[in-house]
């Protein structure tokens, strides 16, 4: 795949014909999408550019969110979720990816952490 090869990078991710990309980032990152993503190139398109993420730097981990494997984005000074990523996979494709850096929306998921 060279540079700027999106039907490369189309080719290589294992999307759904019909993937959809739904990002909430209340507002904090700029670039985010305003709306949902429909289809692998739009999606494509999307994760090829550089991450639109809020300010780090942040240290990763692989979880388990509302029963479906995510990213999980921590602050490295306090350790809360700032970013999930979770992935909803079926018959081995991604047929939605569901972001959000929405502190209120990650409220639960680190109150149920600091149990």
């Amino acid at each position: 795949m060279g540079s700027g090869d999106l039907r490369g990078l189309v080719d290589l991710l294992a999307f759904a014909e019909d993937v959809v990309l739904d990002a909430d980032s209340g507002g904090r990152c700029p670039g985010a999408v305003l709306a949902p993503l429909r289809g692998r190139e739009a999606v494509a398109g999307f994760v090829a550019v550089p991450p639109r993420l809020p300010a780090g730097p942040f240290d990763a981990a692989i979880g388990d969110v509302n029963g479906e494997p995510a990213l999980l984005l921590r602050g490295r000074t306090d350790t809360a979720i700032r970013v999930v990523i979770a992935l909803e996979i079926d018959g081995g494709v991604a047929r939605a990816i569901r972001a959000t850096a929405t502190p209120d929306k990650l409220r639960w998921l680190n109150a149920s952490r600091d149990r």
